[in-house]
């Protein structure tokens, strides 16, 4: 009886640990990776993703027609602080919108859903 018991456990720990491991390997994910390449030619090849740059800030100095100087901060794209963003999704969905101007991010927004392959897997006729 007690072996009987004993083996009945055992088949319970595998069943839960096969379990464990199916729901580990559907389990899906997305996201988004941002990079930073900077000046580097090689890793601006090698990148995958849109391509933008941090902002900087410029002064700008101009007359203002009557013998003074204006001054003005502007920020304008870095080239040499170039990055590169790149969503991704493993066995999820993922909706994303990057919005930019003049080579600069203005947003980014994202929304996931992890749940896609396992709701598929349970309902679809595989």
């Amino acid at each position: 009886m007690k072996r009987w018991l004993t083996q009945v456990q055992d088949a319970g720990i595998q069943l839960f640990l096969k379990v464990g491991m199916i729901l580990v390997i559907l389990q899906g994910c997305a996201g988004i990776n941002v990079v930073s390449i900077g000046s580097d030619a090689a890793l601006d090849k090698s990148s995958k993703g849109f391509r933008y740059c941090q902002p900087a800030p410029f002064l700008f100095l101009y007359p203002d027609g009557k013998g003074g100087i204006n001054s003005e901060i502007k920020f304008l794209p870095d080239s040499a602080q170039k990055m590169s963003i790149e969503p991704y999704a493993k066995l999820a969905s993922i909706d994303f919108t990057f919005e930019f101007d003049a080579g600069l991010l203005k947003q980014a927004s994202a929304t996931a859903d992890e749940t896609v392959v396992p709701e598929c897997s349970s309902g679809c006729a595989w």
